[in-house]
């Protein structure tokens, strides 16, 4: 098990390279000597207070993968970005917004974000985990399954 060392704060982080960190304690960022981003798609690796191992989704800058909490074995889902994919500025302002949005809401039906680690290569960004899956995946399914069943049933019509 990869274990890089503990992460330090953006603002530490911003004093060592002079680039401007986000000032919220709960995103923090790591040096290159600190983080191994060489590891195998079954191993399971540290970072901060959590244990990330298999990939439960894929998306266009980076994967879902399933993380437990090491303190509170809570499940969490953890988006991990990869930064040289974040190249076009309209994604970047979009991940941006995403944050932002995620960091203010508080609602029982939206993914709650937990905590954000920032590596040099990678952003990690912790979020509550769905075991069910997407709901967009979930509205398909029914949808082709009502589909269906309307089809048998309107030869009963």
């Amino acid at each position: 098990m990869a274990e890089p060392d503990a992460p330090k704060a953006a603002s530490e982080q911003q004093n060592q390279n002079g680039a401007k960190g986000d000032s919220n304690p709960a995103v923090r960022g790591q040096s290159n000597s600190q983080h191994n981003n060489h590891h195998s798609a079954h191993s399971i690796v540290t970072v901060g207070n959590f244990e990330i191992g298999q990939t439960i989704g894929r998306g266009t800058f980076g994967k879902v993968k399933l993380g437990i909490h090491k303190i509170t074995n809570e499940k969490v889902a953890v988006k991990v970005l990869d930064k040289d994919k974040l190249i076009d500025s309209a994604d970047k302002k979009r991940l941006q917004r995403e944050i932002s949005i995620l960091r203010k809401i508080r609602h029982p039906n939206i993914i709650q974000l937990y905590e954000i680690i920032e590596t040099p290569r990678q952003l990690y960004l912790f979020m509550e985990y769905a075991p069910n899956g997407e709901l967009f995946d979930y509205i398909v399914k029914r949808t082709r399954q009502n589909q269906l069943i309307n089809n048998h049933l309107s030869i009963f019509r």
